[in-house]
């Protein structure tokens, strides 16, 4: 599959119940970033994820053709 064709998933819009649906996401990171929206606002890249421990450098890689802020 190329990149061009990922449907990308929205981190700030998306719901707790999309997040956790994304294979590379779950439940419990899920929970982490709703969390990390609530306290702090709109997630602005992946670096913030990356800061807050949400993920390891090796899950943001997976990840990051995925997302979009």
């Amino acid at each position: 599959q190329s990149l061009q064709n990922i449907k990308k998933l929205n981190i700030n819009t998306a719901t707790f119940s999309q997040l956790r649906q994304h294979p590379y996401i779950g439940y419990d990171h899920a929970r982490d970033i709703q969390r990390y929206i609530n306290i702090y606002g709109k997630v602005r890249d992946e670096e913030q994820l990356l800061s807050a421990n949400i993920f390891q450098p090796e899950e943001m890689k997976l990840l990051s053709p995925y997302l979009e802020y």
